[in-house]
């Protein structure tokens, strides 16, 4: 738990998927004691995910990309379109904005194997005087990816697994779904001799559900039910 941080923050908007890397400008890895600079406690350390913010030059990003079916591991046709573009937006550049979409929606090798999911991040900064800023942002993601739990080895023995790598033992509908919605505010400000101020509260809701069939045994009649 907390073992990674948000802008130094605890709370992820999907708790079992990985932090969108897409709004991610860096890493921050903090060893053993030093956690206590954040107040969590973490005997081992945490990592620190340092989001994107709103930049003052005006500049944009975008991409696509594709699978075909049959190529390399792929068995199915999928793709994932992004877009990230920032800039000032008055005259002043003391407002400035930021924008960060994307959308996933491909399947993998293995059977009843996906991943359909949606991702957006809008976010403000806004410098009311020379050494204070501002920073609005917010975090939607959706997620649902196929509720697979891995193979089974009947009786135990590794030997009696399917040959055919691509088998699920779920079913086509089982499924992971995630919703997530985060807001964080960030105030910074500069008094000048190396004294500073620095605010930052983060707001997480989160929902998901599963509905699967789950494996936790193979009745010992396996060489009877094959035959």
């Amino acid at each position: 738990k907390n073992a990674i941080l948000t802008d130094g923050l605890p709370g992820l908007t999907v708790r079992w998927g990985s932090p969108p890397t897409l709004a991610t400008d860096h890493l921050e890895l903090v060893r053993g004691p030093l956690a206590v600079l954040y107040g969590q406690g973490q005997p081992g350390g945490f990592i620190n995910v340092i989001t994107k913010k709103p930049e003052d030059e005006a500049k944009s990003e975008f991409g696509l990309s594709a699978s075909l079916a049959g190529v390399g591991h792929s068995d199915a046709a999928g793709g994932r379109a992004m877009a990230d573009v920032t800039g000032p937006l008055n005259d002043a550049h003391t407002v400035l904005a930021r924008l960060i979409v994307e959308g996933v929606y491909r399947d993998s090798w293995r059977d009843f194997d996906y991943e359909h999911s949606s991702f957006v991040a809008p976010s403000v900064t806004w410098f009311p005087a020379e050494r204070t800023d501002v920073t609005l942002q917010l975090e939607g993601r959706t997620t649902r990816v196929s509720d697979y739990i891995g193979l089974v080895a009947p009786k135990n023995n590794i030997d009696l697994i399917t040959r055919r790598l691509a088998t699920s033992y779920q079913n086509p509908g089982d499924a992971l779904r995630e919703q997530g919605l985060a807001t964080q505010a960030q105030l910074h400000h500069d008094f000048g001799g190396g004294v500073k101020f620095s605010f930052n509260a983060r707001d997480v809701h989160h929902h998901d559900d599963s509905s699967g069939y789950e494996n936790v045994n193979v009745t010992n009649n396996y060489q009877d039910v094959v035959r």
